[in-house]
């Protein structure tokens, strides 16, 4: 598996990857061709010869950042795919000065929950009917 920056060729497949999650963003393809084009934001990808099984997502400014999308395909789950793009992710955004990251993450999502706190996120609020009736937690992380 290779992990690398996501290019514009690639935003269709980032939305079929997005699709097979029904916790994910929801941004498409065009969501995804705008992500793409910001000076601000980092999409690394998760590819298997010419498949690409994952994404992860996040904006920068100065020493802070968020992670504001992450889906693994469905069919590629529990395969440390999302803990390689996770702990990738941490370290090119150390690269640029980040030094803190947060993100918000639906609370009845476990698994994701279980991959931020092993990755040394804590919980540091709690949004109350975020996603549509359900709460989402806040995490951080000190890089």
């Amino acid at each position: 598996m290779l992990i690398s920056p996501a290019c514009l060729t690639q935003a269709k497949q980032l939305a079929e990857v997005e699709q097979t999650q029904p916790l994910a963003s929801g941004w498409g393809e065009s969501g995804f061709k705008g992500e793409l084009g910001l000076a601000c934001s980092v999409i690394l990808t998760a590819v298997e010869g010419d498949f690409l099984s994952g994404f992860i997502c996040a904006r920068y400014a100065g020493d802070a950042a968020e992670i504001v999308n992450f889906a693994v395909r469905s069919s590629h789950a529990r395969r440390g795919i999302g803990r390689e793009l996770l702990s990738a992710l941490l370290a090119r955004l150390a690269s640029l000065g980040v030094r803190g990251v947060t993100l918000e993450v639906n609370e009845q999502n476990s698994p994701a929950i279980h991959l931020y706190t092993q990755a040394g996120f804590n919980v540091l609020n709690k949004r109350k009917e975020f996603y549509g009736g359900q709460d989402a937690l806040l995490m951080g992380k000190i890089l």
